[in-house]
């Protein structure tokens, strides 16, 4: 389980994070990990779409192919 956050978001961008009160586990707080979620969100690093490894490496997906996929 992870802690209760809540985003403000203004214009499609996210201005505050505050931890929510009535969570059982954080009781309003945030924890480092929870107050550096912008770097998370907007990092150049971020995958933006699914990979499927082959036998060389990863290469990107569309989402319709990752739904195809069985995870069995």
């Amino acid at each position: 389980m992870s802690c209760g956050m809540e985003l403000k978001i203004e214009n499609g961008e996210i201005t505050r994070i505050s931890g929510l009160l009535e969570h059982p586990l954080n009781k309003g707080f945030t924890c480092a990990k929870g107050r550096n979620v912008l770097d998370s969100v907007f990092s150049p690093d971020r995958l933006t779409s699914p990979l499927l490894k082959d036998g060389t490496g990863f290469k990107e997906i569309t989402w319709e192919q990752a739904k195809k996929i069985s995870l069995v």
